[in-house]
């Protein structure tokens, strides 16, 4: 019989962002699905587009291709971003910020099967 347990963490939580940002660093080895929430508010004019980065040794660090790239436009708003058969050992988010400000908040949580 299988089991699955889950893990959490908030991985960035800000406010009156207005600088690139990159989240702290979610651990994924052994876990077979995350989901990163990104989202933001009180903005100022903030634009940017969002990118998930992925490493295997934390050193090399490489944006996903993802087929439609989130970004952040707007007052406020939401992003989900889910990952499947994760084969990394690390992830965390990245803000391209163009302009504006905004409070941010990135979370993260993945799922195991054992």
């Amino acid at each position: 019989m299988s089991k699955i347990s889950n893990s959490a963490a908030t991985l960035y939580d800000q406010a009156a962002v207005s600088g690139a940002v990159d989240s702290a660093v979610y651990s994924l080895a052994n876990e077979d699905a995350a989901a990163f929430a990104v989202s933001w508010s009180n903005g100022s004019s903030p634009v940017g587009d969002l990118a998930v980065m992925v490493s295997i040794d934390g050193v090399i660090w490489d944006s996903l291709d993802l087929s439609d790239t989130p970004a952040i436009t707007g007052a406020s708003g939401q992003h989900i971003i889910g990952l499947n058969d994760v084969p990394f050992n690390r992830a965390k988010i990245r803000w391209y910020r163009s302009s504006g400000s905004c409070d941010l908040l990135i979370k993260a949580v993945s799922k195991r099967i054992t």
